[in-house]
């Protein structure tokens, strides 16, 4: 299979589950590098579906994004 993606990087945001789930999943496939983002209820196994899946980058560094 062609890796269309390979040298790119691609950030999911809402990707804990559904469409953006799907989404890095199908990025993954492709051969990009990818980051998902999502709320902390669903963002815990989101990265180790894909992982299984695809092997993306999942570089494991959970943030708390602060409200100014």
């Amino acid at each position: 299979m062609s890796k269309k993606l390979a040298d790119k990087v691609a950030l999911v945001t809402g990707g804990s589950a559904g469409i953006g789930l799907a989404s890095a999943k199908a990025l993954a496939e492709q051969g990009a590098k990818v980051y998902i983002t999502g709320p902390p209820s669903g963002g815990a196994g989101c990265g180790g579906k894909i992982h299984r899946a695809r092997r993306p980058r999942d570089p494991r560094r959970r943030r708390r994004v602060k409200r100014p």
